[in-house]
């Protein structure tokens, strides 16, 4: 699919902005946060059962491979082979599914999958062949999703297959397989295990399960210790496990690694507000509101949170927001939220009263 980068209601990041615009305490130097173990946190905690790596090539994916006859066909024969097979073959579809990220051999298994998951299954598919496949991370624009106060900030990851002087031959979800230019960024199998755990510990806060999310955190900046949105995605839940010391220093050496990335400031203004240090919420609105004033599904994501702190009032004033810029984006009159018990909630609201 894509990666993702969270923030909550209160938080976001923005990319126009240079360290300057920062307040002066933010520009100081912080050292890297130590992260505990999580049975600081959860006790008996049992790490999430991983049933495949990433990109691990099972004997059946061998199989499917050996029945295609790939041995002695030149390069290009074999991309356009196994995507026909992948694509074009009645019984193998693949069905998307935005938030699902998936090992290689769990998506071929499964037949489902977003584009980090089908990304996986032919980069792994691929390099068992002989391709010199790699992850790409696409030149488009991001697409932005708000679920249950969680905003998120997508960006698309294809399969660069084969790269030469003068072109690339992509496979992609939504192209399926195209020949470019050279485009895109290349990315190295560190970065695109760090992507993966990434998002299965966004996917994993999304469903309140912040055990597996924690453990996947770690995961993930064990490939990249110093990406700045993956740092302050798990300030993110250190700030729902309410170690608001450790969630605060986790988003300042975000912003230390790179200034530019807002999303930590988003959610460092939230965490202000939870711990009612109002004054240093409020520095930072000018910031952020800037960027994301007009972002509906980060008015939406700022409505959510509302409604499950109970603060009715200002969730009418967003959802109208919402309403205005993109209308049919949120039901104004009745909303179900998932709180952190896994419960379904609806919200009925009359916002004619308000």
């Amino acid at each position: 699919m894509r990666y993702l980068k969270i923030l909550f209601a209160s938080f976001s990041f923005a990319l126009l902005f240079g360290c300057q615009h920062l307040p002066e305490y933010l520009r100081l130097s912080v050292d890297q946060p130590t992260i505990p173990q999580p049975n600081n946190y959860f006790s008996h905690f049992i790490p999430p059962d991983e049933k495949y790596e990433f990109l691990e090539v099972t004997p059946e994916m061998e199989d499917f491979l050996a029945q295609l006859d790939l041995e002695d066909m030149q390069e290009s024969e074999k991309i356009i082979t196994i995507y026909d097979a992948i694509f074009k073959s009645e019984g193998f579809k693949i069905d998307y599914d935005m938030f699902t990220t998936a090992s290689a051999a769990e998506t071929f298994e499964t037949k489902v999958g977003n584009c980090i998951s089908l990304t996986a299954m032919f980069v792994a598919l691929g390099r068992h062949v002989g391709l010199n496949a790699r992850f790409q991370e696409a030149n488009t624009a991001p697409i932005w999703h708000s679920e249950n106060g969680i905003f998120t900030e997508l960006h698309h990851i294809n399969t660069l297959m084969y790269r030469n002087r003068a072109i690339s031959v992509v496979i992609d979800l939504y192209d399926k397989y195209t020949y470019r230019p050279r485009e895109g960024r290349i990315i190295s199998d560190e970065e695109s295990f760090a992507f993966y755990y990434n998002n299965k510990a966004a996917e994993a806060m999304m469903e309140h399960d912040n055990a597996a999310a924690y453990y996947y955190y770690q995961k993930a900046l064990s490939f990249t210790p110093d990406t700045a949105y993956m740092w302050s995605n798990f300030g993110t839940l250190f700030t729902r496990l309410k170690d608001y010391e450790r969630a605060e220093q986790i988003f300042r050496y975000a912003l230390n690694l790179n200034p530019r990335e807002y999303n930590a400031l988003l959610n460092l203004r939230s965490l202000y507000y939870q711990t009612e240090r109002y004054e240093l919420a409020e520095n930072l609105n000018s910031i952020i509101d800037t960027e994301y004033g007009d972002n509906p599904h980060y008015l939406k994501s700022v409505a959510e949170r509302a409604l499950m702190s109970g603060d009715i009032e200002k969730a009418i004033v967003y959802i109208k927001r919402v309403e205005q810029i993109k209308p049919g984006l949120i039901d104004p009159n009745s909303i179900m939220l998932t709180n952190n018990q896994n419960q379904r909630i609806e919200y009925q609201l009359d916002i004619s009263k308000y």
